[in-house]
């Protein structure tokens, strides 16, 4: 749902559904093109006029991991998983939010897995590691 105003409507606001977008982003302007389909039955909105929009946008359940599990190797960004077996898999991810200190992954990551925060570089694909929980404050687990 997107919510429309203009300055030259004041009080007036248009709702309207999200029909369509680009589903990219442009990077350096940081805009993303949508096209709203919206009532406007007597011809309020006219072409040329500016508009603020405000979108109703569902929230996705997102996985958020500290930013020192993130791996950073020549095939691409990747995360340590460790298995049920004690042993490390490496997965790769894609960043959706970074805010420095944890990262939201897009994709590669499901609710449940266990990553490793800070591995030690020498650590290969199948390697038996000792798991020491760490509690969400960055404190170790009694």
């Amino acid at each position: 749902m997107a919510h429309i105003q203009a300055a030259e409507l004041p009080g007036r606001v248009f709702e309207g559904a999200i029909t369509r977008t680009s589903e990219s982003e442009d990077p350096r302007a940081r805009t993303l093109r949508v096209e709203i389909d919206l009532p406007n039955d007597d011809r309020a909105l006219v072409p040329g006029v500016y508009v603020q929009v405000a979108f109703d946008l569902p929230s996705k359940p997102s996985i958020q991991v500290p930013a020192g599990a993130l791996i950073f190797r020549g095939s691409g960004l990747q995360v340590a998983l460790i298995a049920e077996d004690e042993t490390v898999k490496f997965r790769d991810v894609r960043i959706a939010r970074d805010d420095g200190k944890f990262v939201e992954i897009g994709s590669g990551l499901k609710e449940g897995d266990r990553v490793a925060v800070n591995i030690n570089n020498r650590i290969v694909e199948g390697d038996k590691v000792t798991v020491r929980q760490v509690a969400e404050d960055g404190q170790k687990a009694k």
